[in-house]
């Protein structure tokens, strides 16, 4: 997958002092955990939007002084008020290490029961994997055309490529087609109807 660039400002000194100058400097303050060391940076919000605002996963090339840090979000912090970036934590990345991610879902195709009158409804948004990096991918793409009224898709349903072990419970739904109310009456309906014809005919006999 491709790689997103930015350059960041390596910051010395923690806690909130530190932080409160990197903000003053119009930078967000930020650390990469991981390898042989931490290193406190600071980052330009114009260059962390695409990373923090984005329905995949993404993996950016930090440009720290000399040296590149591959890496992803793990997490953001935002102010309760204003949904201000106050820090973000990113986890580097290194070749033949296994890490643990959450990878969004992408559905595609249209499901046969929503041509038939239902509704799909998502129910996970990502999923826990664990993978090497070099297996990483932007999103889990899962196929739902072939589900019916009223039937999911589970995590065991899932065609996980090679190298990605899951994380989550085999029977977890991440998403169903729901049938109205409207819809599952005339059902109800159609499927007596059936029963009483089924009867009448075993009758005649």
């Amino acid at each position: 997958m491709s790689h997103y660039q930015l350059v960041a400002e390596e910051k010395k000194g923690s806690g909130k002092k530190a932080a409160k100058a990197t903000r003053a400097a119009g930078l967000i303050p930020a650390i990469i955990y991981g390898g042989d060391k931490d290193v406190r940076i600071g980052v330009k919000f114009n260059d962390v939007k695409k990373l923090i605002f984005t329905n995949e996963f993404v993996v950016s090339d930090i440009k720290v002084g000399d040296e590149v840090h591959t890496c992803f979000v793990k997490d953001v912090q935002l102010h309760p008020v204003t949904d201000e970036i106050l820090h973000i934590d990113f986890i580097r990345l290194r070749e033949g290490v296994p890490v643990k991610i959450a990878l969004p879902i992408r559905f595609e195709g249209t499901p046969k029961g929503v041509r038939d009158g239902g509704s799909f409804l998502q129910q996970v948004r990502k999923i826990r994997i664990k993978v090497l990096p070099k297996h990483i991918v932007p999103a889990m793409t899962v196929d739902i055309s072939h589900l019916g009224l009223g039937e999911a898709i589970r995590v065991r349903d899932l065609n996980v490529e090679e190298g990605v072990k899951v994380l989550e419970n085999p029977a977890m739904p991440i998403g169903q087609v729901i049938v109205p109310r409207a819809l599952k009456s005339v059902m109800g309906q159609q499927k007596a109807q059936a029963g009483q014809d089924q009867v009448e005919e075993a009758s005649a006999e």
